[in-house]
């Protein structure tokens, strides 16, 4: 019998905590004008430090990490674009958790 990984409350809360900060960092960055240059690098080492921790957790990345790349090229750079991926990524592994509980799948 294997146990399967999840995502749990505190593993989560650091998870949008690296976000937060992430996207924080990104937003100070382009307020200096420093972030039209840097910003797309922090995106690259975010989301790589990201796409590898939810590997470990077994929750598939999908397009979202191609997306939020290319928010980050746009205007749209300047919103909070991983704090919102990771958030629906944990509400899509939580969601689809309860499902596989209630259908026994």
């Amino acid at each position: 019998m294997s146990e399967e990984k999840t995502i749990g409350g505190g593993t989560a809360f650091m998870m949008l905590f690296v976000a937060i900060v992430v996207d924080g960092l990104q937003a100070l960055l382009t307020l200096l004008v420093v972030g039209i240059v840097v910003n797309p690098f922090i995106s690259v080492i975010a989301g790589i430090l990201f796409w590898i921790w939810f590997y470990h957790l077994g929750v598939k990345m999908g397009i979202g990490l191609a997306a939020t790349g290319v928010a980050e090229l746009t205007i749209l750079g300047s919103f909070p674009v991983w704090t919102g991926y990771v958030i629906s990524r944990i509400a899509l592994a939580k969601f689809k958790k309860v499902v596989g509980n209630v259908t026994g799948a």
